[in-house]
C-alpha cells in the first residue's frame, strides 16, 4: 500500500479497478487488475464527483497488483496494455 500511496493512488480508486476491473494472473497467486474501457461509463455513476473529476483520466491506467489473501501488494500506472506485455 506504500507504494499506492507514493503514486498518489487512494484506496477509493483501487477498490474500484478491483470490483470493476479484468483479473489477470500475475504469478504466486497475485493477480493484477485493470479497468476496461466499456466499464468506464458505469464507473461514472457508481463513484463521487469528486473522486471521478480527479481519477477520470488515469483511472484506465491504474493497475493494482493483489496477493492470494486480497491485500494490496503494489499499485502501478501501466501505459502498455497487458496483452502486449504478457506475449
Amino acid at each position: 500500500m506504500r507504494q499506492a500511496q507514493r503514486r498518489a493512488i487512494g484506496p477509493e480508486v483501487i477498490d474500484l479497478v478491483v470490483t470493476y476491473g479484468e483479473e489477470f494472473k500475475a504469478g504466486d497467486g497475485c493477480r493484477l487488475y485493470r479497468l476496461p474501457l466499456s466499464e468506464m461509463r458505469f464507473l461514472k455513476h457508481e463513484c463521487s464527483d469528486l473522486l471521478w473529476r480527479r481519477y477520470r483520466d488515469r483511472m484506465q491506467k491504474i493497475t493494482p497488483l493483489l496477493s492470494a489473501e486480497q491485500e494490496v501488494v503494489t499499485a502501478m500506472h501501466r501505459f502498455t496494455p497487458l496483452w502486449k506485455r504478457r506475449r
